[in-house]
């Protein structure tokens, strides 16, 4: 019977096959620096910002895992971070978003409850503004 597997294996290109796997400290770092780009080109109303909003509930997401909350903590995340930024002179410090949480999440609320909320396989899974706000304060004490 083993003879029939492995032609079944290869008849229908079921053998081994390497594949890529994102890292997930990696697509935090990318996340940060995608959400720092969108709010810094964005204009008082923080319209590119809205435009990836899905990026916060990424970061909160994220930040569940003990290990990201370790990783941002023991400052690998920061070295990580300056491989994925647009531009030398990119810093999520300088996002409106981790400068004033409270006053950023007032103007993308309506967005992030609405339109984006719509679209989420389980809204009752969805962080709150409230933890957001809490992931965003994490990331901006990060050292």
């Amino acid at each position: 019977h083993k003879s029939n597997h492995l032609k079944t294996i290869q008849d229908y290109g079921l053998e081994d096959l390497s594949l890529n796997v994102l890292d997930y400290k990696s697509t935090f770092a990318e996340k940060i620096s995608a959400i720092a780009r969108a709010c810094l080109d964005s204009d008082e109303n923080l319209h590119q910002m809205k435009n990836k909003i899905h990026h916060l509930y990424d970061i909160t997401m994220l930040l569940r895992n003990p290990e990201i909350q370790t990783h941002l903590a023991n400052g690998e995340f920061a070295k990580i971070y300056e491989q994925y930024k647009a531009s030398p002179l990119q810093s999520w410090r300088d996002c409106l978003l981790f400068k004033d949480p409270p006053r950023a999440l007032e103007q993308l609320q309506s967005t992030y409850e609405g339109a984006f909320a719509e679209h989420t396989l389980n809204p009752l899974n969805m962080p709150s503004l409230d933890e957001i706000q809490k992931a965003l304060e994490m990331v901006s004490k990060t050292k």
